[in-house]
């Protein structure tokens, strides 16, 4: 069963398609973009709960084998792990010692493996921990696929906005993810656990204060699915400038914005 199929797919012209993969503790989901039309072809979620990291790799490969249509050729595939543990280092103190550093005193669980990407519009690379074997299994399962933490796309997306300045909160069932762009710079990117709609609202508030950002001139854009989201809004509005939904890179002709900003996968 799909959420969605677009009347012009066809699994026979996969190889010309994009195959974007998202996964977290909450779930699953993939979608085929036709990139070159610009439209969502086919896409699937499921949700699950899945209480550790550790456990994402046996029910991750359970997942790949049942969907027939995650081994089909593609002419691009790509992967977003939505994970609590990241962080971000500027080009200028890049050094495999300052690496090795951040990884020994910023990562502590259990994890052993690690991923970086290269963010063009802050200069920077941001380093996050992925569950032990998940990357092998990736490549093993569905050969070369691109790795990225959702910050990554998201921050792309931040300085894309025209505003000035503005709060991008992305939400992951329980966790909130923001990001702050203040005078054209990225000046936080951080995680929080949420438990109530008062939460969000109290840690945008609070890193907009520490921050000495003027909440009345500052916009806050929305990603993601929680329910929290219920009821954010009339709150929101109440302490910041504008509010709306993070425009995701294209615009898909055959999907609303409001849809592609559910799931970071769809970006």
């Amino acid at each position: 069963m799909y959420d969605f199929v677009d009347d012009s797919f066809n699994n026979e012209n996969s190889h010309e398609n994009i195959l974007s993969i998202q996964v977290s503790l909450n779930g699953f989901s993939f979608c085929i973009q036709d990139t070159n039309n610009q439209r969502i072809l086919f896409f699937k979620h499921i949700d699950l709960k899945i209480s550790s990291p550790q456990l994402i790799l046996r029910r991750f490969t359970e997942w790949i084998n049942d969907e027939e249509a995650l081994r089909w050729s593609y002419r691009q595939k790509k992967l977003i792990y939505i994970g609590p543990q990241f962080t971000l280092l500027p080009q200028q103190f890049e050094s495999e010692p300052v690496k090795h550093d951040l990884k020994k005193l910023l990562f502590t669980g259990n994890e052993e493996e690690f991923a970086e990407n290269w963010i063009e519009e802050i200069h920077s690379k941001l380093f996050f921990s992925l569950p032990t074997g998940l990357n092998s299994t990736i490549q093993e399962q569905l050969g070369h696929v691109r790795i990225a933490h959702p910050i990554t796309p998201i921050i792309r997306a931040h300085f894309r906005h025209p505003a000035e300045t503005s709060l991008v909160l992305f939400f992951d069932n329980t966790n909130m993810y923001l990001t702050l762009k203040q005078k054209g710079q990225l000046v936080i990117a951080n995680k929080f656990n949420v438990n109530h709609t008062n939460d969000a609202v109290y840690y945008a508030l609070s890193v907009a204060k520490q921050l000495k950002t003027d909440a009345k001139s500052c916009a806050v854009l929305l990603v993601g699915r929680s329910a929290y989201l219920k009821g954010l809004n009339e709150h929101l509005q109440q302490h910041f400038a504008e509010l709306g939904w993070l425009p995701s890179e294209k615009s898909m002709a055959n999907v609303e914005d409001r849809e592609l900003s559910e799931f970071i996968c769809l970006y």
